[in-house]
């Protein structure tokens, strides 16, 4: 019993580890937990439904830190105008894509950070969806006959499904979104070269600020390769990567935030949310903790089994 509760003080037999078992297909993925043969899964949007209600298993719905949207070139001559930038992001009806292709598993963006992240500006609002507002600013910025851009989004399945539904909101508009769908080898080499006017754009585990924002908006980032230029976000991005204070930093950041959505430097559709579900002989789980704290509380609380063993 010494031993039992040096090595876990909590009382509880806590897991040493996880083994993962790679099944490509989340059907198959539902079928593997509902035989039990496996403890853990993050379930598949469209399978949500069929699990929620289910009294054998704990199924918990946790906001999770990845954002998706689209990136523009600003150097592409139709992107630099903001204009047209507007009328692409009024152009798409967010609530819509969320329910139809994200089973309303999603949260509405505003910018970058998520709602509960500790840079989140809360005084932005999502950008609306006014397709006629959209018609108006291309035909102010020369494009009364139509605008035909280019671009590429990610070859998965989910990736296709979402190139079609922004495809079709633009159409409606009056933009052809001419896109591929590229590996993701071909994804960067595109990016690099700075081939295509909007780009499907995921980033995912934000949690420190500087990260996102100088990769994506500061001229050494990792993943500018020149697309982005906003004099005014650059100096506050190498202002809040040397800020020690965390208040201070914070409203660096949402300043940056403003800056961004009023220039419609990038489009920003939604936050991810995740489906997680457990057998219930699995303990240990905190949901309220899971959806203060989200990885840090993932990654630093064990689980244990109910009697020992699954």
């Amino acid at each position: 019993m010494v031993v039992w509760a040096e090595r876990w003080p909590s009382g509880h037999a806590l897991l040493d580890g996880t083994l993962i078992t790679v099944i490509p297909d989340p059907a198959i993925q539902l079928a593997n937990l509902r035989a039990g043969k496996i403890d853990s899964m993050v379930i598949s949007k469209p399978l949500y439904n069929k699990i929620k209600d289910d009294p054998e298993f704990r199924v918990y719905v946790n906001p999770h830190n990845t954002m998706v949207g689209l990136n523009f070139n600003h150097k592409s001559k139709s992107i630099s105008d903001i204009r047209v930038r507007k009328a692409i992001s009024h152009a798409l009806d967010r609530k819509a894509l969320i329910h139809g292709i994200q089973f309303d598993l999603a949260r509405i963006a505003s910018c970058m950070f998520p709602d509960n992240h500790w840079c989140h500006n809360p005084s932005l609002v999502p950008v609306s969806y006014d397709p006629e507002l959209s018609k108006r600013l291309l035909a102010e910025a020369g494009y009364s006959d139509g605008l035909t851009i280019k671009g590429y989004n990610f070859s998965d399945p989910d990736s296709r499904t979402f190139a079609v539904a922004i495809k079709d909101m633009l159409s409606r508009v009056g933009i052809e979104w001419k896109v591929n769908s590229l590996s993701l080898t071909a994804f960067g080499e595109k990016a690099r070269n700075l081939e295509y006017d909007v780009s499907q754009h995921v980033w995912p585990y934000i949690e420190e600020p500087d990260l996102p924002l100088t990769s994506q908006f500061h001229p050494n980032g990792a993943f500018n390769f020149g697309r982005s230029h906003n004099e005014k976000v650059i100096p506050l991005i190498e202002k809040g990567r040397s800020e020690l204070d965390g208040a201070k930093r914070a409203k660096i950041y949402q300043e940056i935030e403003r800056l961004l959505y009023e220039n419609y430097e990038d489009v920003w559709l939604w936050w991810e949310v995740m489906v997680v579900a457990f057998q219930k002989n699995v303990h240990g789980y905190n949901h309220e903790m899971r959806q203060k704290h989200g990885q840090l509380y993932q990654w630093s609380h064990p689980l244990w089994f109910k009697d020992g063993h699954p």
